[in-house]
């Protein structure tokens, strides 16, 4: 069967899942998952993180690559680590082959996870916390992020007061 996702914003969503699943044979069983949808990242969100990527990767003379891969190593890792099983038990898998001593194997296989880890996959509660690990660990560099008005409350879901 063919996956169906409702997306329950209203009560008639609600009415055509049940008539959905009334409709549906007991043979072969089925599974239904509930959960709360993910919010991916704003664009406020993403476009703080681009300003900001170009003035850190400029102050450091690295490319915004590098940076990226870098930001992405010492913070998304661990924010996915902590929210996502899957994604924790496949760095904890890492770590075994670490202690196993097969360091560099473990190296090569840190690296490309780190890689392949997105930021477009980020809720926007993720992504504000990786905003907010960068601009207190360029704080702690001495690099002053800016704050513009039109994207920085929105990004870090600040509400302003009028």
């Amino acid at each position: 069967m063919k996956r169906r996702i409702f997306t329950i914003q209203s009560k008639t969503v609600i009415k055509s899942l049940a008539v959905f699943l009334e409709s549906q044979p007991l043979d072969p069983i089925l599974e239904v998952i509930v959960q709360e949808k993910k919010k991916d990242r704003t664009v406020d969100q993403n476009r703080l993180y681009r300003l900001w990527g170009g003035i850190i990767s400029e102050e450091l003379g690295w490319s915004r690559e590098d940076l990226y891969s870098d930001l992405r190593r010492r913070f998304l890792v661990q924010i996915y680590e902590r929210d996502d099983q899957g994604f924790a038990e496949m760095v904890n898998s890492i770590r075994k082959v670490y202690s196993m001593g097969m360091q560099k194997r473990a190296t090569k296989m840190h690296d490309y996870i780190v890689e392949r880890t997105s930021t477009a996959s980020a809720t926007v509660k993720q992504f504000m916390e990786y905003l907010k690990e960068i601009e207190r660990d360029m704080a702690g560099k001495g690099i002053i992020l800016p704050h513009p008005e039109d994207r920085y409350y929105s990004a870090m879901g600040i509400k302003q007061q009028n």
